[in-house]
């Protein structure tokens, strides 16, 4: 029995530290995901930008004479 109490008392201990890199694991995750997010969307934004200046420029030569 005391075995038996010795693997429980292990197991017990090795699922706590299995939960924390869980939650350690998830938040790096849901992290890396906001960053990629941020990133993408400044990238859309840095795109869009660029599409409005190449049309202003191209709108400003056919005005020109």
């Amino acid at each position: 029995m005391d075995e038996y109490e010795s693997y429980e008392t292990q197991l017990k201990d090795l699922y706590a530290v299995y939960v924390v890199l869980f939650r350690n694991l998830s938040h790096l995750q849901r992290q890396l995901w906001d960053v990629e997010r941020a990133e993408k969307d400044r990238s859309m934004n840095a795109d869009m930008e660029m599409r409005s200046m190449v049309e202003r420029i191209r709108l400003e030569n056919e005005a020109a004479p």
